[in-house]
């Protein structure tokens, strides 16, 4: 997983006391999808850890922004990473960021 990552970005640390509760929310949400799809989790994963690094490697600066408020521990986001963070903003926006699982 190779590619222009965010340049001299710190990763923000991602496993407050508080997110690991949302993580295993995250992973029961994969779990659910996959099911749904009829497909194992790692596939699921797979699929859409493929799809943040495309996304994520886009240089456009107005995207560069966005990934930059995505609190991840890793050289990446994962999918549960990107699964807490979309609906923690959702849930302060007031748009329906209910629990995925």
């Amino acid at each position: 997983m190779g590619g222009a990552g965010l340049a001299g970005r710190t990763a923000v640390p991602a496993m407050r006391e508080d997110c690991m509760i949302d993580r295993k929310k995250a992973e029961e949400a994969l779990r659910k999808l996959a099911e749904q799809e009829k497909m194992n989790v790692e596939e699921i994963r797979e699929e859409i850890q493929r799809a943040i690094d495309a996304a994520y490697d886009n240089p456009d600066p107005k995207y560069r922004k966005e990934w930059s408020k995505v609190p991840f521990a890793g050289e990446r986001p994962t999918p549960e990473d990107v699964i807490m963070y979309v609906v923690r903003e959702m849930k302060e926006r007031g748009t329906g960021g209910t629990d995925p699982a």
